[in-house]
């Protein structure tokens, strides 16, 4: 790809200068304050960038603020960097970045500005995608359908033995290749006829389960990345063997995977959906709704329980109400039957 080269920087006519197929409109108040600020220091402070494309025509590429503003005064020329040998991506990204270094944008208009400079960067520079899960499962998919594919042509060659036929020195064309018809179909049939002087061997190949369990390990090691990559962890989708601890071990790493994407799920629906909607219904607030997603913490109550009774004996003062909340216990009723620990009743009179 032929590098973009600046080919000139001087005054070319305000007229010429095509502005469609632009991200976003240009501001009336970002034009005023170029206009006021024009008017302070007699001179636009930074040029406009354009690409004169081979047709000769000229396409804006950075700067819609500055040139509306040169409209709007009656500049029949401005100053602009001309570009040749531009792609539309490379255009693209020069306006993206123009903007996001340029006035403070809202939430709406940043959040689309990043979005279109991550696609266009990716197709410029495809080494940097992410390679998520999805993309490690792809691979490992791909991967195992050659393993099975080379582990069907190796079961079809080497399960069976090979066939070899042995004619005498006399036999003739028709004999032949009635021999060759019998080796073919006796894989299938079973059962083969030929005539008494032809014979048939079979030969066993040496070391075939140990290079069939090559197959079958691959393949099971490639369910097991896709597992990792998917659900990090394997303890739910793969017979592994392992102890108790293992599979709680397991258990944790799927947990802290899940509060993570949940966590950033949040953050990427408040920062682009919630604060942009608020601000465009009720415009700028101080403080924002939030979407918070979230599983509920799972108390140990068992522990609680075994901690907080030894406490209360050593003086420990604990609101019953509270004891009854965290446990989901209501409150008995009058005269109801109460359940009490053993020996805490008090004995009968004896007569």
């Amino acid at each position: 790809m032929i590098a973009p080269t600046l080919q000139m920087t001087g005054l070319v006519p305000v007229a010429d200068i095509d502005t469609r197929n632009r991200l976003r409109p240009v501001s009336t108040a970002g034009v005023e304050s170029i206009i006021a600020s024009i008017g302070e220091v007699g001179v636009m402070k930074d040029p406009i960038h354009v690409r004169r494309k081979k047709g000769g025509q000229l396409v804006l590429i950075a700067g819609g603020h500055r040139l509306e503003a040169a409209k709007r005064l009656g500049w029949i020329e401005i100053e602009a960097k001309v570009w040749v040998d531009v792609t539309d991506d490379w255009s693209r990204m020069m306006e993206i970045d123009d903007n996001l270094a340029g006035a403070e944008l809202n939430p709406l208009d940043t959040a689309l500005f990043l979005a279109a400079r991550k696609e266009v960067y990716e197709r410029l520079h495809p080494e940097a995608r992410a390679k998520t899960g999805a993309a490690l499962a792809a691979w490992a998919w791909m991967f195992k359908a050659f393993t099975q594919r080379d582990w069907t042509i190796f079961t079809q060659t080497y399960a069976q033995p090979v066939r070899l036929g042995k004619y005498h020195p006399g036999a003739t064309e028709a004999e032949k290749a009635t021999l060759m018809r019998a080796l073919a179909n006796i894989a299938g049939d079973m059962a083969a006829m030929i005539p008494e002087s032809m014979m048939i061997d079979f030969i066993e190949a040496a070391n075939v389960g140990a290079a069939h369990a090559l197959y079958k390990e691959r393949s099971d090691w490639l369910d097991q990345q896709v597992s990792k990559a998917v659900l990090g962890q394997t303890a739910t989708t793969d017979a592994v063997t392992g102890g108790l601890g293992s599979g709680k071990e397991h258990r944790q790493v799927q947990e802290d995977i899940e509060r993570a994407d949940a966590k950033a799920l949040s953050a990427i629906l408040n920062r682009d959906l919630v604060r942009p909607f608020v601000m465009l219904n009720h415009g700028p607030q101080k403080a924002y709704p939030r979407i918070i997603i979230a599983r509920p913490e799972q108390e140990d109550l068992a522990a609680f329980s075994s901690a907080i009774g030894p406490m209360i004996d050593r003086g420990l003062e604990v609101d019953q109400e509270a004891i009854r909340e965290k446990f989901g216990l209501a409150a008995p009723k009058p005269k109801a039957q109460l359940m009490m620990p053993i020996g805490a009743r008090s004995a009968p009179d004896l007569p």
